[in-house]
């Protein structure tokens, strides 16, 4: 990208466009309209049909298009005689967007961008240049956004302008005010104050800006000025808005008067050694937003407007505020406030709902006022601009243009989370301007009368896991209609059922209408007195919205006379004062003291609540007591002490957290733990049947056996597939670590360690003291967000909060913290597992460093035979290529990366493996296919590996004499050995059993134990182990049985001592199926248990179907007719994990139906196994399969067609020197020419192939032919 940009555009205060400071000229007012919106979002490609219908909605689309290409034409003329070498623009049939390293310099763009954070520890000179560069950026607002520029034919556009104004003035509002911060906190109040006072003037309500100037006036002597802005602001308010400032604002006036602040008070505290605190760093997270629009209809005069927006604009704020709506802007006829921040809030999205329709149902004259509302991620840094990218608010700006007059238009992301409080009425897929995609918008018509989730639930999910816990409540409701007073605390975490579980008990009670009331505590009135008594007084006397306030009254006054006529005089008074409704006559006010109401206040409250059970036993729940005001816990202190006596049962539920003021022995706890894994399963598919089975156990991890969140997570995966935190459990989870203060820091640097982290790798990055991270920690602990020790190991106590943690911070800060991490994990040195190192390196944003730590973390889980994570590791670190920069690092990285990748793919999913031969055969691209270097071997010998089950053995036996030629030319030992067991192993399955001898004795002999962690780290399996098993299985065929089965037991051994698994099940894997073939079922049985056991547990799919084989065959040879079923899995399997040794599972199926006499299934069999040999070039076991065959026909009486069998492989055995195979076809020959009553010609032939042997007479085969030469006549050997 050019450094020095020859373009500008300037947005700020208007538009101009120049080059080298030479003005350049656009034709039409459109075209600069469109270079502004293409150039406030360089990387986004803009449709043209999206383009015409913004700028010419009024036009049919051809004429439309029509109108763009000529706007286009003349822009691009322009801009390319201003930038010739580099177009701006990049336009094409169906698309336009403007190139964003074309060099084209944005003063919006730039003005826009965060500033960057502060560092942990305050530097002065990162201080002062941080500020020079803000007060650079502030020296570019030269006015509003494009101010003066309107294209009111083209509402699309002029939305979207209005948008990026409003965006403007909130990053100037942020900069302003971090600006005076950083100048305050270096001890230059004097600079500080004009940035203090242009934000005053940009925002003349907003109390927090005047506080700030009254005390930046008063620390630099100016005390008079500060109060008389006071003063001003008094009255200006008074007569403008008819209210008063806030008592914060009136107490800092009080102290300015009393000269606690001046500039000699400031500077003894400059001179204390105590650091101000960093302005807040930026987080990610949830909030809702809501606007108001408010219009001055048929008012043109701009001074006559304002007075008409004044009383509404103080009115609509009050209510914002009132549902704990932060307010950051009070301009022209709009209102914008967040919910949910600064401080998350489980209900935020409900309140903002709530505000736009209290405010949309306030009627002024001669105004237009609409409301709407959307949820969704912001960053958020400077407590002016909630919203610093500006998405989400400007998509709640665009939604009000759905809504008509007096309505409310909320997003689908928002009515998720609102469903069931509210009716909404679907709008259907919207087209609002900005937006790329069409967004589903829902108008809202009133609230639906529910207060808690589970009245505002469609349908409940079944009360599950809870069987023990409703047990206790029915028992103490029997005792409660005994006429006992009973009281429990349900104690359980947020969304652990408490709530469920009280529902169920109220379903047990009969007409529960009459017999239960209901307490509800919210956080938002955790101040406000009496607050659950004020909304259950107003739910039993039906107050409405339309309700006056002496309409409420009266219904007060009517109700008490007509409940309770005995009633003391002052009771409706009191009542009234308490639900803040004005007193009418003919009631008056009470004559007595505060004290004595309150008193009377508790007095009257708690006769009502006793009164309530006078006429049957009634059930009060008090929901979410760690939320009740000090006002209703002292009436609950005392109808604790007061009712053991009244037939009252009190269910009062609350968050661990909760302190009780009551005697505990009064009130029993009833805890309610985890759901475990089989109920939070169930719980699952009651939510959602639909999800995949193997999603479940994913979702039991993250669920921690938390009801709520098993629930919305089942719904989130079910509806998307995705594994991130659903959005109506953020708000929860972040209310829960907002409310943490200084302490959420160290959660959020805890996250990024993991779930589980060491306390002494989070002392090395967190930016406290010991002590005091020592107290951080022990108030999350003692909150319920982490579990275990301070001095050691930590762990959240929930997945989910470790994730709102980790998420809530900006994608710099988690990649800065991962760099801490990483260099502190490295820094310990030894005991460090590189694939935790490489996760943290990524995500820190250092390819290079991951890379290596992943090949070193594949490499090492390798060598310990764990494959599947070697697998993992390898391909994380592909992942990241791309990220180094080109070069012989980068070549040399995927290198060991692809070879490394091919032996875990083939370890895992067999030799016929497409991810492994893919794998090398880029690794042999990347070597230049030179037959040179070290990396090349890998590569080949890769390949070589599928060969058989891709190209046949033929081109096998190319590659593995290459890979011969190659290890002479190296001199590598390891190489040598691992060359002549390739050729050695395409040379047993062509047959050739004398040369594969040779070459194999030659590796076992070039083998030693030193190579074994070589030969595990490049090849993945040790070359002693399969040299050795492949020698037994060769020195079988040739006619050495007890040297095969000693080889078999040595190579086992050296396996056993070598302790690498994948070898291991090598080894037990052959030595299995050569004990099939000496006819040992029993022996072959107990080492295929083994085997299977060992590649269960490490994952070794091949070598499971080896042992599957073995117990197969042996259970089918002892008489359980079962192993067929095992065998014709295994033919299957065997053909998708490796194709090329399918004959090894074909043959004994062969032998299995012949043993069963099933010999028309063994001819099929059969015909299959002689065409897949010939395809392939695998002729090892053609004589037997020929035998076979042959025992079949005579099974089925075609004596004549038998006997050509046998000759066959009598006649393939004598080529092959297969001396075991010749002596079993010499037995079959011998068997049918015995039963023509050819004995000698029979005998003949047995005794010759029988008398060559030397060795093995104890086994199977060699005893069957002495008995059969002994029938026949002839002279064994002893």
């Amino acid at each position: 990208m050019n450094s020095s940009p020859r373009l500008q555009l300037r947005l700020l205060g208007g538009f101009t466009l120049d080059r080298d400071g030479e003005p350049c000229k656009l034709a039409y007012e459109k075209g600069r309209a469109l270079l502004a919106y293409l150039a406030m979002e360089p990387a986004r490609t803009h449709t043209r049909s999206s383009l015409a219908s913004m700028f010419w909605p009024d036009l049919a689309h051809d004429a439309a298009l029509a109108n763009l290409r000529q706007i286009l034409h003349s822009l691009r003329q322009t801009l390319n005689a201003a930038s010739p070498a580099t177009p701006l623009l990049r336009v094409d049939r169906e698309s336009v967007r403007l190139d964003p390293e074309a060099g084209l310099a944005v003063d919006a763009v730039e003005f826009s961008a965060a500033p960057s954070p502060c560092p942990a520890t305050p530097d002065p000179a990162h201080c002062m240049s941080c500020i020079a560069g803000m007060e650079a950026m502030e020296r570019l607002l030269g006015g509003e956004f494009m101010d003066g520029f309107a294209l009111p034919e083209c509402p699309g556009f002029e939305e979207w302008l209005q948008v990026q104004r409003e965006a403007m003035h909130l990053h100037a509002l942020g900069r302003l005010v971090r600006l005076s911060d950083c100048h305050e906190r270096m001890g230059a109040c004097d600079k500080s104050l004009p940035f203090a006072q242009r934000f005053l003037e940009l925002e003349p309500w907003n109390e927090e800006g005047l506080r700030r100037v009254m005390r930046l006036l008063a620390l630099n002597g100016q005390r008079a000025n500060a109060l008389a802005r006071h003063e001003a602001f008094c009255r200006t308010l008074k007569k403008d808005l008819s209210v008063l400032p806030s008592d914060e604002t009136h107490m800092l006036a009080e102290r300015i008067q009393r000269g606690e602040l001046s500039p000699d008070r400031r500077r003894m505290a400059d001179a204390l050694p105590v650091a101000a605190p960093p302005p807040a760093a930026a987080e990610r997270r949830q909030v809702t937003v809501l606007y108001c629009e408010l219009v001055a209809v048929g008012v043109d005069d701009p001074d006559e407007a304002l007075a008409l927006l004044r009383e509404p604009q103080a009115l609509c704020s009050e209510i914002i505020r009132d549902k704990s709506g932060y307010l950051v802007q009070i301009r022209g006829g709009s209102l914008l406030a967040y919910f949910g921040y600064p401080r998350a809030s489980e209900n935020a999205a409900r309140l903002a709902v709530q505000a736009a329709l209290e405010v949309t149902r306030t009627a002024f004259a001669g105004l237009e006022l609409r409301a709407s509302v959307h949820t969704g991620m912001v960053i958020s840094g400077d407590r002016q601009v909630p919203d610093a990218i500006g998405a989400t608010s400007g998509l709640a700006i665009r939604l009000r243009q759905l809504a008509d007059r007096g309505e409310v238009a909320i997003s689908a992301a928002t009515q998720r989370l609102v469903a069931g409080y509210f009716d909404c009425l679907s709008l259907g897929q919207q087209h609002l301007s900005g937006v790329t995609r069409p967004l589903e918008v829902f108008r809202v018509s009133r609230e639906s009368g529910a207060r808690d989730r589970l009245e505002a639930a469609s349908a409940l999910t079944p009360l599950i896991g809870r069987k023990r816990e409703i047990a206790s409540l029915l028992a103490l409701w029997r005792e409660t209609l005994a006429g006992k007073g009973r009281f429990v605390l349900l104690r359980g975490e947020a969304g652990i059922g408490k709530s469920r579980l009280v529902l169920a008990l109220k379903d047990a009670i009969p007409d529960p209408a009459a017999r239960v009331r209901e307490l509800r505590c919210v956080p938002e009135h955790s101040q406000s007195p009496f607050h659950p008594l004020t909304a259950l007084f107003g739910f039993t006397l039906a107050f409405s919205s339309e309700d006056s306030p002496a309409s409420k009254f009266d219904k007060l006054a009517a109700y008490v006379e007509t409940n309770y006529p005995k009633n003391d005089p002052d009771t409706v008074a009191l009542l009234a004062r308490m639900l803040g409704l004005p007193v009418r006559a003919p009631y008056r006010e009470p004559a007595s003291s505060p004290q004595q109401q309150r008193e009377r206040t508790l007095a009257i409250l708690l006769d009502r609540l006793c009164l309530l059970a006078s006429r049957q036993p009634m059930l009060l729940v008090v929901e979410d007591l760690h939320w009740a005001d000090p006002s209703t816990l002292e009436l609950l202190n005392l109808f604790i002490q007061r009712t053991p006596g009244v037939p009252i049962l009190t269910v009062l539920a609350a968050r661990p957290g909760f302190k009780p003021s009551w005697d505990e022995n009064l009130v029993p706890t009833l805890t309610l733990n985890a759901l475990n894994d089989a109920d939070t399963a169930v719980l699952i598919k009651a939510v959602a049947p639909e999800i995949p089975p193997a999603s479940i156990p994913r979702i039991i991890e993250r669920a921690d056996g938390i009801p709520l969140f098993a629930e919305e997570l089942a719904r989130e995966i079910a509806a998307t597939d995705q594994p991130a935190i659903p959005s109506t459990l953020h708000d929860l989870l972040m209310a829960r670590l907002d409310g943490m203060g200084e302490a959420k820091t160290v959660a959020q640097l805890a996250a990024a360690i993991g779930r589980e982290f060491s306390v002494d790798l989070l002392r090395k990055i967190a930016p406290f003291d010991d002590a005091t991270l020592k107290a951080l920690l022990g108030q999350l602990r003692d909150a319920g967000l982490l579990l275990g020790d301070i001095r050691s190991d930590m762990h959240f106590r929930h997945s989910l909060i470790r994730d709102a943690a980790y998420q809530s911070q900006t994608r710099d800060e988690r990649a800065a913290t991962h760099r801490r991490i990483g260099a502190a994990l490295e820094a310990a040195g030894t005991g460090i597992r590189p694939e935790v190192l490489a996760q943290h390196w990524a995500a820190g944003g250092e390819a290079r460093e991951a890379v290596t730590c992943w090949i070193a973390a594949g490499k090492l889980a390798s060598q310990h035979s764990a494959s599947q994570e070697a697998l993992a590791h390898f391909k994380s670190g592909l992942a990241l290529i791309e990220a180094l920069p080109a070069g012989p690092e980068r070549l040399r990285m995927e290198l060991d990366l692809q070879i490394g990748l091919g032996s875990a793919a083939t370890a895992t999913q067999g030799y016929a493996s497409a991810e492994g031969a893919a794998a090398y055969a880029r690794a042999m691209a990347l070597c230049d296919w030179q037959e040179s270097g070290p990396d090349m071997f890998p590569a080949i010998w890769g390949l070589w590996a599928s060969a058989s089950s891709r190209d046949g053995y033929p081109h096998a036996l190319e590659l593995a004499h290459r890979l011969l030629r190659m290890a002479d030319q190296d001199d590598d030992p390891i190489h040598a050995a691992q060359g002549h067991f390739a050729v050695a192993d395409t040379l047993y399955w062509q047959a050739d059993f004398h040369a594969a001898r040779e070459h194999l004795e030659h590796a076992v002999a070039t083998c030693l134990p030193a190579h074994h962690k070589r030969h595990v780290a490049d090849f993945g399996e040790d070359a002693g182990v399969t040299a050795g098993s492949y020698l037994s299985w060769v020195l079988w065929f040739l006619g050495f049985p007890d040297q095969a089965r000693e080889t078999s037991r040595k190579t086992l051994v050296l396996a056993r001592r070598l302790g690498h698994p994948y070898s291991l099940a090598y080894a037990l894997t052959f030595a299995a199926i050569l004990h099939c073939r000496l006819r040992l079922p029993t022996k072959a049985l107990s080492l295929a248990k083994e085997t299977f056991e060992v590649a269960s547990q490490h994952g070794f799919p091949l070598w499971q179907i080896g042992a599957m084989l073995s117990s197969g065959w042996a259970r089918v040879m002892q008489g359980k007719h079962d192993g067929i079923e095992s065998l014709q899995h295994c033919v299957e399997t065997t053909r998708a994990a490796m194709g090329g040794v399918t004959l090894v599972v074909l043959e004994p199926l062969v032998d299995a139906y012949v043993a069963l006499e099933l010999f028309d299934a063994a001819l099929s069999v059969n015909e299959n196994a002689l065409a897949t040999g010939s395809a392939i070039g695998d002729h090892h076991v053609d004589a037997e399969l020929h035998r076979l065959k042959g025992e079949s026909l005579r099974g089925l009486e075609n004596a004549c067609e038998a006997e050509a069998c046998f000759h066959r492989a009598l006649e393939i055995s004598r080529g092959q020197h297969a001396k075991s195979l010749e002596l079993r076809a010499a037995m079959s020959m011998a068997r049918l020419w015995q039963t023509q009553g050819k004995r000698d010609e029979a005998r003949c032939l047995l005794e010759e192939v029988y008398h060559w042997f030397t060795e093995g007479f104890g086994t199977l085969d060699l005893q069957n032919a002495r008995e059969l030469l002994h029938s026949l006549g002839g002279k064994p050997a002893s």
